[in-house]
């Protein structure tokens, strides 16, 4: 069953709360999730302690290929973005037919 649901909102919408709840953590592949394995969260120039965006070209690269083998698989996913295009969107639903 080849399916890709993408969760997209604003910030906090708890997103990640859903997935977990419905127990969806095996399927889901997560921008932030790829970016915390390849690098620490960092202090931003506000002060803040954020996840690093420094590698976010190479994420979504990474991110796509990743979604279109899972598509050439046929495998159920859910993509959580944090943040997404109308143009990603075409990409994104062309790649799922």
């Amino acid at each position: 069953m080849k399916k890709l649901v993408i969760l997209y909102g604003m910030p906090y919408c708890k997103r990640e709360i859903f997935v977990q709840e419905n127990k969806l953590e095996k399927y889901t592949i997560s921008e932030d999730a790829i970016r915390l394995m390849i690098a620490s969260m960092a202090f931003n120039t506000n002060g803040e302690f954020k996840i690093s965006h420094r590698d976010d070209k190479w994420v979504s690269e990474q991110i796509y290929t990743i979604l279109e083998r899972r598509m050439q698989h046929g495998l159920f996913t859910v993509y959580l973005p944090t943040s997404i295009s109308q143009t990603e969107l075409l990409q994104l639903k062309q790649l799922s037919q």
